[in-house]
């Protein structure tokens, strides 16, 4: 069960129902990956505001960011995201 992936951000969407996010140089290696690369961060998540801007910042900064997932990853669809955690 991989629920839990590491990226730098490759390019992040925002669109009516919340903002997409792409990583590239994921870790770990040979995992089962969402629908072309995405991760959904729900607008009606309570955290999202905080999140999003998580990412702006990781993205901005080229920093490794760790995605968490509500559910294994599958490629029919793109992963519902848990939380956000960007170490320095």
């Amino acid at each position: 069960m991989t629920v839990r992936f590491y990226g730098e951000i490759e390019r992040l969407y925002t669109k009516s129902d919340g903002c997409s996010i792409r990583l590239q140089n994921v870790t770990p290696t040979g995992i089962v990956m969402p629908r072309d690369g995405y991760f959904h961060l729900d607008l009606n998540h309570e955290n999202y505001a905080a999140l999003y801007s998580l990412a702006l910042l990781a993205a901005s900064g080229r920093h490794r960011l760790s995605i968490r997932t509500t559910d294994d990853a599958v490629p029919t669809s793109p992963a519902n995201v848990q939380y956000l955690v960007l170490d320095w």
